[in-house]
């Protein structure tokens, strides 16, 4: 899960609870979630009750820091259209939908829908900067008959548009290919909880019954976080197919920690380190809280959440499913930009799990080295990217299996 708050750490000196800045005329303002007192607004185009309104250029920050800056059409209060956004020190450059950056094509996009989903996010499953407690997938669904389902799990964070976007190229190709995709909204629990296991239930049953989806057809993946919901809920289906509406036929995780006891642990190391480390508090709070304790008092605990562990045999329901691991171990970045060491790399336990698999025979099971391939999408250089997984070779994949 290294870095996988990075953003956040921008947060750290702003309100948690967001407000409305202004120009200096106080004719025009826009909502940041996370802002600052001194944050001004300019706005190059036109204002409509109270707010920027059609084409134009949107900066907001102070005489030090550049917070937003956006050029494009806004409407409604939400960027639209083909835009530029540079937001938190990260550049985006295509299309926003309903103010979110979602990169598809023009054809993806109309076969694009939204999908509510009736159930009360009462324990945070969704974070997002603007919006709480309100649930929902996104599904892009092909033409011809369905030869299979993808199913992309969001990072920590990371909203569902946006896995859209670092996977545009994935999307083209499941769509002409006939595999459909579904997106969840669920992006903040570290552990396959109950209520999460619900959710994604309720998400496949309304997709399986609204699109007529094989249910023996299913392809579950992720990226870090969305690995362990991939991987874990895996687990879970043969491990107890009461549980789950489904059973899926193949799966694969981006970089995803395995075991949460080092995961923990790395960021005790991390925390003792740079007791100043936002994400290593963060990443600590959130397993004690879903636990009880800590890896050693609540052990059991943090073992039953984990893919795979020294003690655990969740692994062992892996046994006979095609599985991929994709991996970036580019160690000399890790230690040049991370101050990180070879035990703090998700690496370890990923290549543990395959030995494991390929012991027990299952011949299926890959770790996919992809060193020096880690790209964030707005071209920087980070081994823990959505980049790692190749969109041509994870499609043939797919369908050279799923029958």
């Amino acid at each position: 899960m290294k870095n996988l708050l990075y953003f956040l750490l921008l947060f750290a000196n702003f309100s948690a609870f967001g407000q409305f800045v202004q120009d200096s005329s106080k004719t025009c303002k826009y909502w940041m979630p996370f802002s600052n007192e001194s944050f001004k607004l300019s706005w190059t185009g036109k204002c409509k009750n109270g707010y920027p309104d059609g084409n134009g250029t949107l900066i907001i920050g102070n005489a030090d820091y550049k917070a937003l800056e956006y050029s494009g059409l806004i409407k409604n209060k939400k960027f639209t259209g083909q835009g530029h956004l540079e937001l938190w020190q990260t550049k985006y450059e295509g299309n926003f939908t309903n103010g979110h950056f979602l990169n598809l094509n023009s054809d993806l996009l109309r076969h694009l829908n939204y999908n509510p989903i009736n159930q009360i996010d009462s324990t945070d499953l969704f974070i997002s900067l603007e919006e709480k407690h309100k649930l929902f997938y996104y599904s892009l669904i092909p033409q011809e008959n369905v030869k299979a389902v993808l199913v992309l799990f969001p990072s920590l964070w990371e909203r569902p548009e946006l896995v859209f976007s670092n996977n545009v190229e994935l999307c083209e190709l499941a769509f002409k290919n006939d595999v459909a995709v579904l997106v969840p909204s669920i992006n903040i629990n570290m552990c396959l909880t109950e209520p999460s296991v619900t959710f994604i239930n309720n998400v496949f049953k309304d997709a399986i019954g609204k699109y007529k989806l094989p249910i023996d057809k299913f392809v579950l993946g992720g990226f870090s976080l969305g690995g362990i919901n991939s991987l874990r809920y895996t687990e879970l289906s043969f491990q107890d197919s009461l549980k789950t509406v489904i059973k899926p036929k193949m799966v694969f995780g981006v970089d995803p920690p395995i075991d949460l006891i080092a995961l923990y642990n790395t960021e005790k190391r991390t925390l003792k380190n740079n007791p100043n480390s936002f994400e290593a508090k963060n990443v600590i709070n959130i397993l004690e809280t879903i636990t009880g304790g800590t890896s050693s008092s609540q052990k059991e605990k943090f073992e039953y959440f984990s893919i795979h562990t020294n003690n655990n045999t969740n692994a062992i329901y892996l046994k006979t499913i095609p599985l991929r691991i994709y991996c970036d171990p580019d160690i000399d970045w890790w230690m040049k930009n991370a101050n990180s060491s070879y035990i703090d790399l998700n690496a370890i336990e990923q290549t543990a799990l395959i030995l494991y698999l390929n012991n027990l025979g299952n011949n299926k099971a890959e770790f996919i080295n992809r060193l020096g391939k880690g790209i964030r999408i707005d071209g920087k250089r980070h081994p823990h990217s959505w980049s790692l997984l190749e969109p041509k070779d994870c499609i043939t994949w797919i369908l050279k299996n799923i029958n």
